[in-house]
């Protein structure tokens, strides 16, 4: 059985900051450095960090007492962060920390007298190793003055290597043994800190790439650890991962099987690399892959690139009990208050569940009865919204308690007026506090304004059916920044996308008049997730597996050209345009929807040019196709028609 990997779960920040600048030493003193860590103590204070910031340590004692009192506070599961900015050098291999009181400070000796061994910082943090993770950074690589009255010379040699204890990681601003007089690392550390959703590892990693290209190679800070680079720990999350998705982006039509295909078969089963019959999916800020199995009663968890998952979640057999789940229908990754969670609709037994995530243990507890949960999301202030499909409604959850909600959706009975909801299931929720609603047997997609009273329908809403404009059992659902609105299809085995404001769809994965297990056909699609990049994960229910798409073409309408990735590149090809905008037949104005056939034939709507531009595989200019007005290329149908929207002769 595969028990659930430690997620970024930690008890509390600690952070310990010491800034010197005001060295008595006049050629010692660093202008800047109090303002650069006041500007990483208000970075850290936002990121629920508890600072303890001193300015200008005179003493070596006094440091010390400072880093031991700062020990003490050290608890279980804790992550801590050590800054120290000022002057440190080494003296026969030792690496010492130089206080600001160095008027006597003339030679090395002198700094094995009145400097801090930063090995006794190491000796005291061992004695309170019940961290769970701590990283000491040392921006204390500038030359150091050693004035007395015979020989002036400034000490160049750096800090020396220093081999990282338990669960730690150490990075000077520098190489270790030189001195840098720039202040790149400052700048660096400063912008990569910030990052939402990228491991601790990996934003020194990056702070150290960065300075190291922004130098020119000529200083690359000196960085050791002794984390596991598995370990999923965030200085920074963010509750929902935006994707950015262009507004004409065109994805590959042929699927890549993530999880599900065992022995190249799309059939049902319980191994940890088989799934059955798929519904709800998530990506956490690790980029790893929530499942509901529904079928197999259980939450799994993929990471990225890896076939097998880990059950983290019911036990592969229906039930009511601890850990038991019977047919759960959605899961997202829910943190408040530093704790990290799943939440799951555990749809047949009436609930949604809670399991907490912990280092070593996990809780399992029911948080909302008696509910026929069929969707939940959450928005970025860790406001719960889950529909139920029984009473035909949309609830909001406080983030402080589950006993209060408020109906922000529906609620008015079952039926299909503007004010009513007919079986909700999946939930989307924009950045403005919009809900966009999968209202499932009204076939349609609703978005609820916040506060509003009555939804405004934004796809569907032109009964059941195959058509552009229509849908059958609207599942999973996204929203991109621009407002345009994707949705599974359930009974239409497709994945369609409404434009913002547009009275019909396109057709952007899968044939609503054929289901199949082929990679570019779909059988009942139920979750719908784009991770940041713009591709697309979706839970291929019927088939049992999940399916990834890349976008492969996109265009690009302020350098009039449409290009083509490869193997989910960020940057691609130009396969039509590229010859500044204009009307000849290598020439695009404000290129738009476009429509690829299976031969490559690459058909652009040229939205100023008032034309539709078919450019053949591999050609280096276009024939015009159609005249509309202000066109925007929809689709094939089944006999290869192209739809077009002539949107300015409406």
């Amino acid at each position: 059985m595969a028990l659930l990997h430690n997620e970024s779960t930690i008890n509390r920040r600690l952070a310990l900051l010491i800034a010197n600048s005001k060295y008595e030493q006049q050629e010692n003193r660093l202008d800047g450095s109090i303002a650069k860590a006041t500007e990483l103590n208000v970075l850290l204070t936002d990121m629920n960090f508890e600072v303890t910031f001193l300015e200008n340590v005179e003493k070596s004692e006094k440091l010390l007492e400072c880093v031991i009192r700062f020990c003490e506070t050290i608890q279980n599961d804790d992550f801590v962060l050590i800054f120290i900015s000022g002057h440190g050098c080494q003296v026969d291999g030792t690496n010492y920390l130089i206080p600001t009181m160095d008027r006597c400070v003339s030679n090395d000796r002198d700094i094995q007298c009145l400097g801090t061994p930063i090995a006794t910082l190491f000796k005291w943090l061992k004695r309170k190793n019940i961290f769970r993770m701590c990283a000491m950074i040392l921006d204390c690589c500038r030359p150091y003055n050693l004035s007395s009255d015979q020989s002036p010379f400034w000490k160049k040699e750096g800090l020396t290597q220093l081999k990282a204890p338990p669960n730690m990681l150490i990075q000077f601003a520098c190489a270790a043994n030189k001195t840098t007089t720039s202040n790149l690392y400052m700048e660096y550390l400063l912008r990569n800190i910030v990052e939402p959703d990228v491991k601790i590892i990996d934003i020194f990693k990056n702070v150290r790439d960065d300075v190291y290209r922004a130098s020119y190679k000529t200083q690359k800070p000196f960085t050791m650890y002794t984390w596991d680079e598995d370990e999923e720990v965030f200085l920074r999350e963010s509750i929902h991962s935006r994707s950015n998705i262009p507004r004409h982006a065109r994805w590959n039509t042929k699927g890549r099987c993530l999880v599900g295909n065992h022995n190249n078969c799309c059939s049902s089963g319980s191994l940890l690399d088989q799934l059955n019959c798929p519904r709800g999916i998530f990506l956490t800020p690790s980029k790893a892959l929530l499942v509901a199995d529904s079928l197999n009663h259980r939450i799994m968890r993929f990471k990225n690139g890896i076939k097998e998952g880990q059950r983290v979640a019911g036990r592969s057999i229906a039930g009511y009990g601890y850990n038991m789940l019977w047919e759960p229908k959605h899961v997202i990754f829910y943190q408040q208050q530093r704790k990290k969670s799943y939440i799951i609709c555990d749809t047949h037994n009436r609930r949604v569940v809670q399991m907490t995530l912990g280092k070593n243990n996990k809780s399992f507890k029911t948080i909302i009865n008696d509910i026929v949960c069929s969707g939940i999301a959450v928005d970025e202030d860790g406001f719960l919204y889950i529909s139920d499909s029984e009473y035909h409604e949309v609830k909001r959850y406080s983030p402080t308690g589950r006993s209060h909600s408020i109906t922000v959706a529906g609620g008015h009975g079952q039926g299909s007026r503007p004010n009513q909801l007919n079986h909700p299931t999946y939930l989307f929720i924009g950045l403005d506090k919009s809900i966009y609603v999968s209202d499932s047997w009204n076939n349609r997609v609703v978005k609820w304004k916040k506060g509003a009273k009555e939804g405004i329908v934004v796809a569907g809403g032109n009964g059941k059916g195959k058509n552009l404009n229509q849908l059958d059992c609207p599942a999973g659902i996204a929203v991109d920044s621009f407002g345009t609105v994707y949705v599974a299809d359930h009974w239409n085995h497709r994945v369609m996308r409404w434009q913002k404001s547009t009275s019909q769809g396109d057709l952007i994965i899968g044939n609503p008049f054929r289901s199949g297990d082929g990679p570019k056909q779909l059988n009942s699609p139920e979750g719908l997730v784009f991770d940041d990049g713009g591709a697309l994960y979706i839970a291929d229910s019927y088939n049992h597996r999940i399916q990834k798409y890349d976008i492969l073409y996109v265009s690009d309408s302020c350098n009039n050209h449409v290009a083509k990735r490869e193997n989910g590149a960020k940057e691609g090809a130009v396969v039509a345009g590229g010859n500044g905008k204009g009307k000849n037949l290598n020439q695009l104005d404000c290129p738009a929807g476009i429509v690829v056939d299976r031969f490559g034939t690459v058909y652009v709507a040229g939205h100023w040019n008032h034309r539709v531009m078919r450019w053949c595989k591999g050609a280096s200019a276009g024939d015009t196709a159609s005249h509309p007005n202000g066109p925007h290329c929809q689709g094939f149908d089944e006999n290869g028609n192209l739809y077009v929207a002539d949107s300015d002769n409406h």
